[in-house]
């Protein structure tokens, strides 16, 4: 972007600097899932809003390694590190979720891409924190580009259908 590529893009990052400027464009609320089964066996040992050791034996579903869904929900929720690694490490959002309707553990997910399973019953918040976990997401431009039409146009349409989002 700094270097001219690109005139817009969105980014999970807030950049630094003055050679771009961020504005936010969207907020995705993360929710804790399992199986009903899998929440069954956890009975009424619900996990507190800094206590995260009743989830430490269920599988971990995740897109990586890494755990970067488990793990920011794990900070933001529970000022920790999730004990578990991941169990089963898939290509992509759509696949965790699958796995976790198919019983294989538990995933953290954005809520817009569980909904119909949550509704549906095919899987089931294995916790509700007051304050759920959000990742933000940003329009990025190279800063002073927006006196440019055509970049000031995209902007605010993406704005505008951003707020739709979700």
């Amino acid at each position: 972007m700094a270097a001219g590529h690109h005139d817009l893009a969105i980014s999970t990052a807030r950049p630094r600097g003055a050679l771009l400027t961020a504005t936010t464009l969207c907020d995705e609320e993360h929710v804790l899932v399992a199986a009903p089964h899998r929440a069954e066996r956890l009975g009424s040992a619900q996990p507190g809003p800094k206590d995260a050791p009743v989830l430490d034996d269920l599988p971990v579903i995740e897109v990586h390694e890494s755990l970067p869904f488990v793990s920011r929900y794990w900070a933001s929720v529970f000022d920790s590190r999730p004990a578990a690694p991941g169990t089963v490490i898939v290509p992509d959002l759509r696949a965790v979720l699958a796995c976790a309707i198919a019983g294989a553990g538990l995933a953290v997910l954005p809520r817009y891409l569980c909904a119909l399973a949550l509704k549906r019953g095919e899987v089931v918040p294995l916790h509700e924190p007051a304050v759920p976990p959000l990742r933000t997401y940003f329009l990025v431009v190279r800063t002073g580009t927006l006196a440019m039409p055509h970049i000031a146009r995209a902007h605010e349409w993406l704005h505008r259908a951003a707020a739709h989002w979700g």
